[in-house]
């Protein structure tokens, strides 16, 4: 069984079972829940807004996405009136469909079909050309910044200090290590879910060469640390 990846956020319960239930009759396994299991956290690229999460294989992320998009009817008589897009240019309109992974499916297919009821030519080439480049942009891995990466080794050298130290408080103590330790954990673990299903790292390989240092940077001082008490303790008794 493949694994199942969040695909879809949705703000109702209803709309998420529709989702999957239509996913479902086209052969792909689809789960609505509104619970995100413990290990989405690791997909730092998803957004978990919306109450109810729909899940599916990473292999079908494009073909769901099809099909989704093939079922979904705009009706404009059925629009808010003081919906944001109605306000809308030509122009904006198809910045709108330019940046379909910004405005989402269904602000493209309203921008769309309210292109179309103004008799305006839709520059399809131009549309999906800025909708790749706009991947690409998103999909690129990124740097953590300096501010992250001296926070994390403040604290590993903090942990490293404090470790060593007799007495004193034991959580003041473990603290600046543990932090250290999941700061590493985060830059170099941490995975993007792709709109094609696939998954990369986040960050890119120069921060995940810190991320992996403090890391175990971490786990070699608390190893040193139990080993230390345990001399301690072996010479007290």
């Amino acid at each position: 069984m493949d694994k199942l990846l969040v695909f879809k956020t949705y703000a109702h319960h209803q709309a998420a079972e529709q989702a999957a239930a239509l996913l479902r009759e086209r052969g792909i396994e689809a789960e609505a829940s509104r619970e995100a299991r413990v290990l989405d956290s690791v997909y730092i690229g998803q957004q978990f807004n919306d109450p109810y999460l729909l899940y599916i294989p990473g292999k079908d992320f494009e073909r769901a996405n099809v099909i989704l998009e093939e079922n979904m009817v705009i009706r404009l008589d059925e629009v808010d009136p003081g919906y944001e897009l109605l306000s809308f240019s030509d122009e904006e309109l198809i910045d709108v469909m330019r940046k379909k992974e910004e405005w989402g499916a269904y602000n493209y297919k309203l921008a769309e079909a309210l292109l179309q009821q103004r008799d305006v030519p839709i520059p399809q080439m131009d549309i999906v050309w800025a909708q790749v480049e706009s991947l690409k942009e998103k999909e690129k891995p990124v740097s953590s910044g300096m501010r992250l990466l001296l926070l994390g080794y403040a604290s590993a050298l903090g942990g490293t200090i404090l470790g060593f130290m007799r007495g004193g408080n034991a959580v003041f103590t473990l603290f600046p290590g543990l932090l250290a330790f999941f700061i590493g954990w985060h830059l170099a673990y941490s995975r993007l879910t792709l709109s094609d299903g696939k998954q990369t790292y986040y960050f890119n390989n120069s921060t995940r060469l810190h991320g992996v240092f403090l890391f175990w940077l971490s786990v070699i001082v608390a190893a040193l640390k139990f080993i230390f008490l345990l001399l301690i303790a072996m010479q007290q008794s």
